[in-house]
């Protein structure tokens, strides 16, 4: 019976207590500036319009809509890192956004950049020729010894770029990695010398000994009112061919 006398008893203090906390809550908060109490009521609401609103990852509810985290901003529907590249217009100039990263735009053809290893290699497509130095595509020859015939040589792969100079006049040639061209407009002269072909479709060059590089479908502005830019690019060689043709 003491028992039972008790238990109702405390029963009792804990309902009054908790109506006692309310009361002083509520009050708590009416004694609170105006501003402050907007701001608390605001995040009720905000929670219950969250209540039935799943994000997904990277993502939290606010005001019954899914936003980014901090340190995360929104990409085509998805909160990537604020690090990470959207577009290329996140990247530096001679990068490209592949998978939100930035990647250098300076691997040569057949190649693409290893984010692990930091450095380009060749891509699937493609494998290194130590003898030639450089990636070729699996179906071209390396080496002379994959010829079939003992008359026949393996040519090697390269490129053939026609470059096209524009002012007053214009003027195209075709360029190679080990055979520059010079380019005459007016009285001005610009040597032309092709390092290397890029995979992104663009070439590396130097003119008059400046570096540039030159990409698909770009005007490079060499002076007021003269450009240079690719005509075509082509690939050559990485074939066997009878050795006196």
């Amino acid at each position: 019976m003491k028992l039972r006398i008790i238990l109702c008893l405390l029963l009792i203090l804990a309902i009054f207590s908790a109506c006692a906390k309310n009361e002083i809550t509520a009050s708590a908060i009416s004694d609170l500036p105006v501003e402050k109490q907007i701001e608390i009521e605001a995040k009720v609401v905000s929670v219950d319009a969250c209540k039935d609103i799943t994000c997904d990852a990277n993502e939290h509810c606010e005001d019954g809509r899914c936003i980014c985290n901090p340190g995360y901003k929104e990409c085509n529907g998805e909160c990537i890192q604020n690090s990470a590249c959207c577009t290329e217009n996140d990247c530096k100039s001679d990068e490209s956004c592949r998978g939100h990263t930035c990647i250098p735009d300076n691997c040569k053809v057949n190649e693409e950049f290893n984010v692990d290893k930091n450095k380009c290699v060749c891509d699937k497509n493609s494998l290194y020729c130590a003898v030639q130095n450089k990636c070729i595509p699996k179906d071209n020859c390396c080496m002379h010894h994959e010829c079939s015939n003992s008359d026949y040589r393996c040519t090697e792969t390269n490129m053939l770029a026609t470059l096209c100079i524009s002012g007053e006049k214009k003027q195209c040639k075709s360029v190679y990695t080990d055979r520059g061209e010079s380019f005459f407009l007016g009285k001005t002269r610009y040597d032309v010398d092709i390092n290397h072909f890029l995979q992104n479709g663009g070439v590396d060059v130097d003119i008059n000994e400046v570096n540039f590089v030159l990409k698909a479908d770009v005007l490079e502005k060499l002076e007021e009112n003269t450009f240079i830019y690719i005509e075509s690019i082509e690939p050559l060689g990485g074939y066997c061919k009878k050795e006196w043709d």
